[in-house]
């Protein structure tokens, strides 16, 4: 019973992860877009467009941005916010996966 909350908790957690980083992605790009219409033309293809994209979400970790993105505070906490939820979404369930391995094998009280 127990063990069942635990893992009905993470898989909550994970969700909520992903849905974070959905939502702060679209906020920045939306932010950027709109501030930086032209820099957006420029550089990103389909930018105006309402279908999904990658280089959409790239575009901001490029290394060649990087400078471009650091002047604009909002912008660069954005970035940070979804740099941090998309190492989280990656992370949390690589963790759970390991832990859940190394707690199985050792044998489980709780179940």
């Amino acid at each position: 019973m127990i063990i069942e909350n635990i893992i009905d908790s993470i898989f909550i957690v994970i969700i909520i992860c992903w849905l974070l980083l959905l939502i702060q992605s679209h906020r920045m790009f939306y932010t950027f877009r709109k501030k930086y219409p032209e820099i957006v033309k420029k550089n990103i293809s389909n930018a105006f467009s309402p279908y999904v994209d990658p280089e959409k979400i790239l575009f901001f970790f490029k290394r060649k941005n990087i400078s471009l993105l650091q002047n604009d505070k909002e912008i660069w906490r954005l970035r940070q916010q979804t740099k941090l939820l998309f190492f989280l979404s990656i992370g949390i369930p690589i963790i759970i996966a390991f832990l859940s391995i190394f707690f199985f094998r050792r044998g489980s009280s709780l179940l």
